[in-house]
């Protein structure tokens, strides 16, 4: 029931105002709070320098199952990534005429399982191919560490979400 709630809630509400915590925080006195982040999108000179690179990350989000956004730790820059070496259905796909298909169910799935291994998770992001003639975009490979470490392709494939993907 809600009511039973309220004297608690406003006396922490009170506590985290009179400390200065959260939105109540005086932004003047505490600019390194508040993060730049530069989204890099698909902007070549920038990621071509990346090539071949390792960074620590951190994923954003899952805009479809092979498709990430992550963070760069170091610079706070914002990079859209394909995995590579992995075909996954995507949620949104055009048939050979340009008209947009309904997703698989598979898409769905496959979107979640990626979701649900990586979404919010520190990572280490391997940049492979910038900008390649075929896809236009950035293919990297998403390494994880800690107490569940995960080699995503093999588990996308042995799931049967997923088919070796050999343009990338």
């Amino acid at each position: 029931p809600r009511g039973l709630r309220e004297p608690e809630t406003a006396a922490l509400a009170r506590a985290a105002e009179e400390q200065g915590l959260g939105v109540w925080r005086d932004a003047a006195s505490s600019p390194a709070a508040v993060r730049d982040v530069k989204w890099l999108g698909t902007f070549m000179p920038d990621l071509t320098a990346m090539n071949g690179q390792m960074f620590d990350a951190v994923v954003e989000q899952v805009t479809s199952g092979p498709y990430l956004r992550v963070i760069l730790v170091d610079s706070f820059k914002e990079v859209g990534v394909r995995l590579a070496c992995v075909k996954i259905p995507l949620m949104r796909d055009t048939d050979d005429g340009g008209q947009e298909e309904a997703p698989s169910s598979l898409a769905f799935e496959a979107a979640l399982f990626v979701e649900s291994q990586l979404l919010h998770r520190s990572v280490q992001v391997v940049i492979h191919c910038v900008h390649s003639a075929v896809t236009k975009g950035v293919f990297g490979t998403i390494v994880t560490s800690g107490l569940n470490p995960i080699d995503l392709p093999l588990a996308l494939l042995a799931s049967g979400l997923a088919r070796i993907d050999d343009t990338s």
